[in-house]
């Protein structure tokens, strides 16, 4: 490892300094400046690209692995399929508003509150 570093600080000292008479400067002051993105547009497109990624996966699981972890709950002793699948149906529309509150609003106020300091 020390070769390595000897031989790099060899070539730091050997190769000359080229001087610019300030062409970078003038090429800097050019450019246009770059726009930084609000903290909730940020925020907003980490979310959109979340729930991208899980409708994606979702799409992806197959049906029968569904079918089969309901069937195996059958097995279970005192749980009556029909009664669970009926209080499933019932109660859908507050499944999926829960589930989507716990699967992006938590991690979106985790990272807000990471990215103000709090946490």
């Amino acid at each position: 490892m020390k070769d390595i570093d000897n031989l790099c600080a060899e070539l730091r000292i050997s190769e000359p300094y080229l001087t610019d008479s300030g062409f970078t400067a003038v090429v800097m002051a050019q450019l246009p400046r770059s726009r930084e993105l609000p903290l909730w547009e940020k925020n907003l497109i980490l979310l959109g690209a979340t729930a991208l990624g899980s409708a994606i996966v979702a799409t992806q699981i197959p049906a029968g692995s569904l079918a089969s972890a309901l069937m195996a709950m059958t097995s279970l002793p005192g749980v009556d399929l029909h009664i669970v699948l009926t209080l499933v149906a019932q109660k859908l529309p507050i499944i999926l508003i829960a589930s989507a509150a716990i699967s992006y609003i938590l991690p979106f106020g985790a990272i807000l509150a990471a990215r103000r300091g709090v946490l």
